[in-house]
């Protein structure tokens, strides 16, 4: 008798760890893009966090389009750490978006409070003065009324 429960009982023990570690394996992937990526997105932040402007890259791709508040903290480090010109304009995009979230084709800083607007000033100030000229064009377009001294 009890050799004949053994077979299903080893077989719902198998597929429920097999569940089990198939849904935490995958948990690492980022399930933004329908795990399009091919590595770890915690293996991505470590290259990230030690200079690689290729996961940089990659974060970007997976955090911009869907969770752009979360890529935040990451074009911040990039842009402080590496002084990365691309990071400047993503800190600036990101804060920028937002705050102007429901139309996402005009760039304005009216309804920032003062701190947020020097910061997003100041990143759009750092990616002109390394050599992005829309950042620069940006810049030229503020109003002095709106942007902070």
């Amino acid at each position: 008798m009890k050799r004949k429960y053994l077979i299903p009982v080893i077989t719902v023990i198998s597929l429920t760890i097999g569940f089990f570690v198939g849904y935490f394996t995958n948990a690492d992937y980022s399930n933004a893009n329908d795990n399009s990526l091919k590595r770890p997105i915690s293996e991505i932040k470590r290259d990230v966090f030690n200079g690689s402007e290729k996961a940089y890259g990659e974060l970007r791709t997976e955090f911009l389009e869907y969770s752009q508040e979360n890529f935040l903290f990451w074009a911040l480090f990039r842009a402080n750490k590496f002084k990365d010109r691309d990071a400047y304009v993503d800190v600036y995009q990101i804060l920028e978006n937002s705050y102007n979230s429901n139309d996402y084709e005009t760039f304005s800083l009216e309804g920032m409070d003062t701190l947020t607007k020097k910061i997003v000033v100041d990143y759009l100030k750092l990616a002109a003065d390394s050599g992005i000229l829309s950042a620069d064009s940006l810049l030229n377009l503020k109003n002095e009324n709106v942007v902070p001294r």
